[in-house]
C-alpha cells in the first residue's frame, strides 16, 4: 500500500477511534511504544516517522503473517502500560495478574498464545469496527 494510502486510511480509522482507545499502545517503533495519539501527530504532520509508523501499524491491523517476536514484544508492551492490580480472566485457563501474564507470553506457553492470539485479534478488529 502506498504511503499516501496508508495515511488516508489511518486518519479515517483514528478519527472513528472513540477517545478511550486513542492512548492504546498500536505499535513499536525504534524500541519505543507509539499510542494512536502519538502516530496522529506524526501522521497529520507527515514526519519521517510516521512513515515507519504507518508501516508498522499495517502489519498488525491487516490481515497477513505478522513475526511472532515482533508480536510479543508489542504484546508485553501493552501488558507492561496496564495498571499492575488489574486481573484478566483468560477463558478455561483461569484469573492471571499482569506479572503472570506477562511471565506466560514471554514463555510462549499455551495461555501466553492465546493472549498473544487475543490481543492481534483485537487490534485488527479496531479496523473493522472503526472504519
Amino acid at each position: 500500500m502506498e504511503t499516501e494510502e496508508r495515511r488516508e486510511e489511518f486518519l479515517q480509522l483514528y478519527a472513528n477511534l472513540p477517545l478511550g482507545l486513542r492512548d492504546e499502545i498500536i505499535a513499536i517503533v525504534n524500541e519505543k511504544p507509539i499510542t494512536w495519539n502519538v502516530a496522529y501527530i506524526e501522521v497529520i504532520n507527515k514526519t519521517k516517522l510516521s512513515e515507519k509508523i504507518l508501516e508498522e501499524i499495517e502489519k498488525v491491523i491487516e490481515e497477513g503473517e505478522i513475526d511472532l517476536d515482533e508480536l510479543k514484544k508489542l504484546v508485553k508492551v501493552r501488558l507492561e502500560a496496564m495498571p499492575s492490580h488489574i486481573k484478566l480472566s483468560i477463558g478455561s485457563y483461569g484469573v492471571f495478574d499482569k506479572e503472570s501474564l506477562l511471565r506466560e507470553v514471554e514463555n510462549e506457553s499455551e495461555v501466553g498464545m492465546f493472549f498473544i492470539q487475543a490481543q492481534l485479534k483485537y487490534l485488527r478488529s479496531l479496523k473493522e469496527m472503526f472504519k
